[in-house]
């Protein structure tokens, strides 16, 4: 089950501040096709199974980058919330306390 998705519009991903490296790193990502699979990656898990966390998601992709399966997860899931595919909520027990990572779900299906 692949999700539709609009045409995708990357937002900027490094800040003013950030040291020309991490441009850099965010226009190889963009052009090499990768920061789109992954979107793609990461936006088919959030349809089939909402809910998870970032580091949920991370895992279940990326199970052999430990070091960087959080990281990749964290930056797509905010490409697609600008994109408006996916949304986040961070949830309440009963007794009142909140979960530490936002969990994630698509928004109209994730299409």
């Amino acid at each position: 089950m692949k999700p539709q998705q609009a045409e995708f519009i990357f937002p900027p991903a490094s800040h003013k501040r950030d040291p020309s490296s991490s441009k850099e790193a965010e226009k190889r990502i963009t052009r090499s096709g990768r920061r789109k699979s992954h979107a793609d990656l990461v936006l088919a898990l959030v349809v089939a199974s909402p809910g998870k966390t970032a580091t949920q998601i991370g895992e279940r992709l990326w199970p052999d980058d430990p070091r960087g399966q959080i990281g990749k997860a964290r930056r797509r899931l905010s490409d697609l919330k600008t994109n408006g595919d996916v949304y986040s909520r961070i949830l309440v027990a009963e007794d009142g306390k909140k979960e530490t990572e936002s969990r994630w779900w698509p928004r109209n299906g994730g299409k």
